[in-house]
């Protein structure tokens, strides 16, 4: 059960052991505590029950999930935004993406087009600048 501030009660979930993903988002787990699904903060399932293994991270209204091993990127309509192909991604600025496949990193933006390829080991975000280190290379 969720209340306000004010102590108002605002809705109810069957799950158990809620985590605040973001200020509008909440994951909620199973009574084995596995991920089960994320709600608003209206109480509607925004990511419904056993779509996804997992959700790693909230960015706004999009949300990095986990199914079949691999992440992917959808929006809060469950719309695919970035496909089921990835090892790992971190959301980077302008749209983007710092996304991990076969060992190596890349950026690739919110139509997975690719913006930095994916040879590279390191890639960390600087707003409007990326420092990437090459694979197997010295050079940054």
């Amino acid at each position: 059960m969720f209340y306000n501030s004010q102590g108002k009660f605002l809705f109810q979930v069957n799950g158990h052991q809620a985590k605040r993903m973001s200020d509008n988002y909440v994951s909620v787990s199973d009574k084995n505590r596995k991920f089960k699904g994320i709600v608003n903060i209206n109480g509607k399932w925004i990511v419904e029950p056993g779509l996804y293994d997992n959700v790693r991270w909230v960015n706004g209204d999009l949300f990095c999930a986990y199914k079949n091993k691999k992440y992917g990127v959808i929006n809060s309509v469950n719309k695919i935004v970035l496909p089921f192909e990835y090892d790992n991604i971190t959301p980077a600025d302008n749209d983007q993406f710092i996304a991990y496949k076969d060992g190596k990193s890349g950026v690739v933006n919110s139509k997975n087009k690719v913006v930095v390829p994916f040879d590279t080991v390191y890639i960390a975000n600087f707003g409007a600048l990326y420092s990437v280190r090459k694979y197997r290379s010295d050079l940054w």
